[in-house]
């Protein structure tokens, strides 16, 4: 399987992706089950905490054995007997630490119990009013590091709701069963344990993946820029044929397939009497004709129109002889390129030597009605070409491009 430069770009993409939401995926696992094991906790603690205040308040001997030794009670509000409220203050206290806080406060506390039960925070304000009409059981949110867990604790006994309403320093006098005498909390720092081993394994594929990505990243721009160097003549810097075979014939069969182009146009251009510049001043300079008058080619096709919106190119063929595809043009669009390239090379010496060099053209137009052959349009221009050359050199000849079975011009 051939991979792109592009294509690994993408999955490396693809992979820091996956990274990150993998991680995401993880951690919010864990945090999830972490939060189910508060939330279970929670439930189980505010049950345990409902029963032992229920029968408390119920339990005759409990009453019997405070009344007893009610002269240690450091009372509420005056009790001269058991005290409910008393006790779920101990209870909570004794159970409470500094990671999991457990707190009991209300909208109608006794004035002995103002700072205390009185609800400061913005959470416990909102917590009372979503109780003031919710049926619900209990309520619990997470933000943070922070788990929060709060349950109503009811008037579930008459005799609460007798002593409540008879005291004389309760803030409230009309208690009702079922009533919701206070909030019970539970905030709990969030902390959850990672799986270090399963962390460790993740990320070394992760990275493993990723060093593997880059090498090849590596591997496939050196083998690019190999390719690239490939499709580049040594001498004279432009493309080559190997460019016109793998690249070239793509771009001419999309150009020549784009309706909004007037045309499709190849032209074969030869050095006249090379040849003879090689065997009386030696192939140096034959050289240096060959680069100088390479670049006077490729800088006419380039420079003529958008090269955005049409991709000219021109390439060394072989020897020197050179091949140019001009898009979006017609027959005389075609006729003219050719002429100015024709021009710039010969109105400028050439080379060390000096010499005053032409050019032969053979241009083969394609209208854009015609779904072209390649190697037919370039057999159509290398005809062309040797017309020119054997109507005296230095000029232009243009045939149209015509069915394999028709080649007349």
């Amino acid at each position: 399987m051939k991979l792109s430069y592009i294509s690994l770009q993408y999955i490396l993409i693809l992979l820091v992706m996956a990274f990150i939401a993998g991680t995401y995926a993880i951690e919010h696992h864990h945090r999830q089950l972490t939060l189910n094991l508060y939330l279970e906790s929670a439930k189980l603690t505010n049950q345990l905490f409902s029963n032992a205040l229920h029968q408390y308040a119920t339990d005759t001997t409990s009453q019997q054995l405070l009344e007893s030794d009610k002269k240690n009670l450091s009372l509420i509000g005056g009790h001269k007997s058991a005290n409910p409220g008393k006790f779920a203050i101990d209870l909570i206290n004794s159970v409470s630490s500094e990671d999991q806080k457990i707190k009991i406060y209300s909208q109608h506390h006794f004035p002995s119990r103002k700072y205390a039960a009185k609800p400061k925070k913005e959470v416990e304000k909102r917590i009372l009013r979503y109780f003031s009409y919710s049926q619900d059981e209990d309520f619990y949110e997470s933000s943070g590091d922070i788990f929060f867990y709060a349950a109503p604790i009811k008037m579930t006994s008459q005799v609460c709701v007798d002593c409540h309403n008879k005291h004389p320093q309760s803030p409230k006098k009309n208690w009702a069963l079922n009533d919701t005498r206070a909030i019970f909390t539970i905030t709990h720092k969030i902390e959850f344990e990672r799986h270090y081993v399963f962390y460790g394994v993740f990320f070394g594929l992760f990275f493993l993946c990723i060093g593997l990505v880059i090498f090849l990243l590596r591997k496939t721009k050196q083998l690019n820029d190999k390719t690239q160097e490939i499709k580049i003549d040594n001498l004279t810097q432009i493309p080559n044929r190997a460019f016109i075979n793998e690249d070239g014939k793509k771009l001419f069969i999309k150009r020549s397939r784009n309706n909004a182009n007037k045309g499709v146009s190849i032209l074969m251009i030869d050095i006249d009497n090379f040849k003879s510049i090689n065997d009386t001043y030696g192939h140096d300079i034959g050289d240096e004709c060959l680069k100088e008058i390479a670049q006077r080619i490729s800088m006419t096709v380039r420079t003529d129109g958008d090269v955005v919106k049409n991709p000219n190119y021109a390439a060394r063929w072989g020897g020197e002889e050179f091949l140019a595809m001009l898009s979006n043009t017609n027959e005389e669009d075609a006729i003219a390129i050719a002429d100015r390239m024709r021009v710039e090379v010969k109105k400028r010496k050439v080379s060390s030597a000096e010499l005053e060099v032409t050019i032969s053209i053979g241009v083969c137009f394609i209208h854009r009605a015609y779904k072209p052959d390649f190697k037919h349009a370039e057999k159509i221009a290398d005809d062309a070409l040797l017309m020119a050359k054997t109507s005296g050199k230095d000029c232009t000849i243009l045939y149209h491009y015509k069915d394999k079975e028709n080649n007349t011009n």
